[in-house]
């Protein structure tokens, strides 16, 4: 018994309510060590593993390249037609400013032109060529009803001095001859 009336084992016990350890380790110490042990264990479990995951990941898709950028508009530049009659490229010509407006996700386009019909096709983007396609809204009477408008498209030049070289044709409609375009970003203002 201890001088407080209770039992030896008793007057061992810390106030915290652990034992007391002999041979110079406290309580203190001891949940320090299990504090680093655990802190340890989270570092190894939270980074060191997804770390060589990462590294992996990031050396398979190595070889992958971004498609080239051709969200915005473009101006359509030398659009001439040729002996085809004028309501079949219509489309470029009976427009003040022809313009085309394309929407890109990865390799998916939608290609919106600002005739009166608003005609719009859909295609992709594959090794630096598009390939759009859309139905006529207005075909001119000597086409029929189910006329198409095919866009194919050659992206040249660089980042900011991109175009695109081309030809719009019309499938269903062997009067039309297709009609050959260049198309390029309009200029930013200075100080952008």
């Amino acid at each position: 018994m201890s001088g407080l009336g209770l039992p030896r084992h008793r007057a061992a016990i810390h106030r915290h309510g652990t034992p007391a350890r002999h041979g110079g380790e406290t309580c203190r110490g001891r949940t320090s060590s299990n504090f680093r042990n655990n802190l340890t264990f989270g570092y190894v479990l939270f980074v060191g593993i997804p770390l060589p995951i990462l590294i992996g990941t990031l050396r398979a898709g190595g070889h992958l390249t971004a498609q080239p950028a051709l969200s915005g508009e473009w101006i359509v530049e030398h659009a001439r037609q040729g002996p085809q009659p004028d309501d079949c490229a219509g489309l470029l010509a009976n427009v003040v400013r022809p313009t085309i407006s394309i929407y890109q996700t990865g390799t998916d386009l939608l290609i919106a032109f600002n005739d009166p019909q608003r005609s719009t096709l859909t295609g992709k983007l594959e090794n630096g060529r598009i390939l759009a396609i859309g139905s006529r809204v207005a075909a001119p009477a000597n086409c029929g009803s189910h006329s198409a408008i095919r866009l194919e498209a050659g992206i040249t030049g660089a980042l900011d001095q991109r175009s695109l070289l081309g030809q719009i044709s019309f499938d269903g409609c062997g009067s039309c001859a297709p009609v050959p375009f260049i198309a390029t970003r309009p200029a930013l203002p200075a100080g952008r």
